[in-house]
């Protein structure tokens, strides 16, 4: 059975060269898995994060690139109760306009992951893809 639950999930967005478009892309595909389950849920970028009182929402989750090398896909923390970040492994960070072969891996991988969780949040027993 399906809980009726507020997320807010925002993407932090350093640059928008090759993979450092790992958090909006990673998004957009949260975002479309979302809306076809009818899902409550408001996306923002960070800039406008601050104009969103937390507050009001039961899970908060935020998306990140980085650079460490310490993490081989993505890795996923409670930050506070009910706050969620997770940071996605970019390996190029150039003038390139894609995303590199790797980050789209990890892209995958961590979509597979958010969905779950997104699931797990809501209560729904069965990820329908």
């Amino acid at each position: 059975m399906k809980k009726d639950i507020k997320i807010l999930i925002c993407c932090h967005q350093d640059n928008i060269d090759q993979d450092g478009r790992i958090p909006i892309k990673t998004m957009g595909m949260i975002q479309n898995w979302i809306i076809v389950r009818k899902i409550d849920c408001v996306f923002t970028r960070i800039e406008s994060l601050f104009s969103e009182d937390k507050n009001d929402f039961d899970k908060v989750l935020s998306i990140n690139s980085t650079k460490d090398k310490s993490i081989m896909e993505f890795k996923f923390v409670e930050t506070d109760e009910n706050k969620y970040e997770i940071f996605i492994r970019g390996y190029e960070w150039g003038d390139g306009r894609n995303l590199s072969d790797i980050a789209k891996l990890n892209i995958e991988q961590s979509y597979q992951y958010l969905t779950r969780k997104i699931c797990e949040w809501i209560d729904i027993k069965r990820i329908y893809q």
